[in-house]
């Protein structure tokens, strides 16, 4: 969930924006087939099993769009994702947050570069 502000005004199609976004996951995950093997004893095979977890963040964004073409526009957004809070594992530590990124970092930055097509609906 977030907002954009558009800092161009005289082209409102071409986008020079900031904005600001929370985000939220709930995610799970597993572990079978742990095998601990020792020259001594026989192989011990366990699992673990699923964990629910959840995390956090807030993301400041910086973009920019614009036409190179009649109703073609190309554009690309910058993001800083700063963790707020997660939840982590008991048993086993989460090495990826799914939309935020590796689960060690406090801050992680994202890049997107996007084509764009605007269908022509009225003159």
């Amino acid at each position: 969930v977030g907002l954009d502000k558009n800092m161009l005004k005289k082209v409102p199609s071409d986008v020079m924006g900031i904005g600001f976004r929370i985000g939220y996951t709930n995610y799970s995950h597993t572990a079978d087939n742990i095998v601990i093997s020792d020259d001594h004893w026989p192989d011990y095979v366990t699992s673990i099993s699923e964990n629910n977890l959840n995390a956090y963040w807030g993301e400041i964004v910086i973009s920019l769009k614009g036409e190179i073409f009649k109703n073609i526009y190309m554009g690309w957004t910058t993001r800083v994702k700063i963790k707020l809070a997660s939840k982590s594992g008991d048993l086993m530590k989460s090495y990826h947050i799914p939309g935020f990124g590796p689960s060690d970092k406090s801050v992680n930055l994202g890049f997107t570069y996007s084509l764009y097509y605007k269908i022509p609906f009225n003159k």
